[in-house]
C-alpha cells in the first residue's frame, strides 16, 4: 500500500525554473506520472488538513498527508497482531526526481514519510484505536523478545500545555513481541468539542525504573481541524566541528504552544536526526543535521510548522 507526495523543495528547484514551480506547468505535468496523482492527493487534503494555494505550502502538505496515512496504517497494522505480523508500504526511494509513493527521494532526501516510518517502527510504541462511544482503547506494542513491567500516564492538555485531566496506571505487564491494550481512557468530565480544537491527549509509557519507553500525541480531531498556529517556534543553532567529516549543526526547537508537522529545511544537502514532528509546548527539542559535505557556503535554514495563518 502506498500514497503519492511530491519531493522536497530543494528537488523540485534542481529539475524547474521559477515560473514551472506550478501544478500545470509542463516541468511539473512530466514529473508526476500518475494520470489521477494530484487528483487524489487534493481529495486527502481537503478531507485532513487543506488545499493550499502556495505552491511551497503544497509541496509541503503533500508529504504531511502522505505521512499521516501511511503513518496509520503502520499502527493498525502492527496493532493487528497475530493476526497481522508485518507491514510493507510502497516505496522507498526513486530513480528520478518525481512525484511518487516514496519515503525518499531520488538525491537522498528523507520526506516526512520515512520520518515517521522510522518512528512507527520503533519496537516499542504507543498507539489507539477507534474511539468506543466516549472511551479510547490505548494499546502498547513490544516487538521486544522480553517481557516489560510499565506504567502510562495519560493526560489531556491545553494548547499551550496547561493539563486539564490527568490518569496515571501501574503494574502494565507487556510480553515480550505482542500487542496489548492497556487502558480505555474516559475523560473525568464530558470532552466539550468546541475545546477539542484546541487539546491533545499525552500518553507517556514508562518501564519499571521510571524511564519513559515511548510517548504518543493523540488529537481528537483531523489535523484541519484544528486550531494550530504555524508560528512561534523559537530556534537556536549551534554549528560543531566546522569543515571535518564530522561536521554537525545542533537546532533547538521551543515554542509556548503546541507545534504539528515542525519541518526544518536547510540550503545544504544531508539528513536530520528527526523532522517532520510535533514539538510540545515548554519543551527543548535539539535535531542534529549532519551535511553530506563539508559546507563551503554558509549554511541557511526555515522552520514552519502546520496552520492556517
Amino acid at each position: 500500500y502506498g500514497f503519492q507526495s511530491y519531493p522536497s523543495m530543494a528537488t523540485i528547484v534542481s529539475f524547474t525554473n521559477d515560473k514551472e514551480r506550478n501544478l500545470n506547468s509542463a516541468a511539473m505535468k512530466n514529473h508526476q506520472k500518475h494520470a489521477r496523482g494530484v487528483q487524489i492527493i487534493n481529495k486527502a487534503l481537503d478531507q485532513y488538513f487543506y488545499i493550499p494555494e502556495k505552491f511551497t505550502d503544497y509541496v509541503y502538505l503533500s508529504q504531511l498527508v502522505q505521512a499521516y496515512g501511511i503513518g496509520q496504517a503502520i499502527e493498525v497494522h502492527r496493532r493487528k497482531q497475530p493476526h497481522c505480523m508485518g507491514t510493507l508500504y510502497w516505496q522507498l526511494n526513486d530513480c528520478w526526481p518525481v512525484a511518487s509513493w516514496s519515503s525518499i527521494d531520488y538525491y537522498g532526501r528523507w520526506k516526512a514519510l520515512q520520518y515517521e516510518a522510522k518512528r512507527q517502527f520503533e519496537p516499542i510504541i504507543l498507539t489507539t484505536a477507534p474511539l468506543q462511544g466516549n472511551e479510547l482503547p490505548i494499546y502498547a506494542i513490544n516487538d521486544s523478545a522480553k517481557t516489560i513491567q510499565a506504567s502510562l500516564q495519560i493526560r489531556l492538555c491545553n494548547f499551550d500545555g496547561s493539563i486539564t485531566d490527568s490518569v496515571y496506571i501501574d503494574s502494565i505487564s507487556l510480553p515480550g513481541r505482542s500487542a496489548v491494550e492497556i487502558s480505555r481512557y474516559s475523560p473525568a468530565k464530558k470532552i466539550k468539542i468546541n475545546k477539542l480544537t484546541k487539546q491533545y491527549l499525552h500518553l507517556k509509557l514508562f518501564d519499571a525504573k521510571g524511564r519513559l519507553l515511548a510517548q504518543k500525541v493523540y488529537f481528537y480531531l483531523y489535523p484541519k481541524q484544528m486550531e494550530f498556529l504555524p508560528k512561534g517556534i523559537s530556534t537556536q543553532v549551534q554549528r560543531l566541528n566546522a569543515s571535518t567529516k564530522e561536521e554537525q549543526y545542533i537546532f533547538t526547537l521551543s515554542a509556548e504552544q503546541i507545534k504539528y508537522g515542525v519541518a526544518i529545511t536547510t540550503n545544504l544537502n544531508g539528513r536530520f536526526s528527526d523532522n517532520y514532528f510535533t514539538l510540545l509546548p515548554g519543551e527543548e527539542k535539539q535535531v542534529i543535521f549532519t551535511p553530506a559535505a563539508p559546507a563551503k557556503v554558509q549554511m541557511k535554514y526555515n522552520v514552519k510548522s502546520f496552520g492556517k495563518e
